[in-house]
């Protein structure tokens, strides 16, 4: 099964990777959009159902190990509601950033990813985790002015 994207939905990277169900992992390629990540299983796995994960409903984005802890190529991304989903990549650096910049552009222009409590602390948290983002490299000077004044409501 393939997505369909969304109207004006892009695609910023499609990467081969291995999701693991279970004691499986299931080859097929991850989907890093500007809205949602999406796994589209190769049709020869015994698990080849597909998985989508919209930045909203990510808690956090981390590197992970694989092969006893040997090999740091393993994408780990947990949900709010539960489930946490492990890819087996390259580039694995490049792809934990590239989703926590995603996940917090998606929190700045829809506020749905900010905590209520009174604002001001939701927003410095926001903008926190922005500055770190474009500290190391993750993101342009140009793209931290704009996700900057989405979170300040300009």
């Amino acid at each position: 099964m393939a997505f369909e994207l969304y109207t004006n939905e892009k695609v910023l990277e499609d990467i081969g990777a291995n999701l693991k169900r279970g004691i499986e992992r299931a080859g097929g390629r991850l989907k890093i959009t500007d809205h949602r990540l999406l796994f589209e299983a190769h049709l020869l796995n015994l698990q080849s159902q597909p998985a989508e994960i919209p930045y909203h409903n990510i808690a956090s984005v981390d590197r992970g190990s694989a092969l006893f802890g040997l090999a740091r190529n393993v994408v780990v991304v947990s949900t709010k509601t539960g489930p946490v989903y492990e890819f087996v990549v390259t580039k694995t650096d490049y792809i934990v950033d590239l989703i926590q910049q995603q996940c917090v552009v998606a929190a700045s222009v829809s506020h749905t990813g900010l905590e209520d409590t009174g604002g001001s602390a939701s927003i410095a948290t926001e903008l926190e985790k922005l500055s770190k983002l474009y500290e190391n490299g993750s993101i342009t000077e140009q793209e931290f002015a704009d996700a900057k004044a989405r979170i300040l409501g300009g």
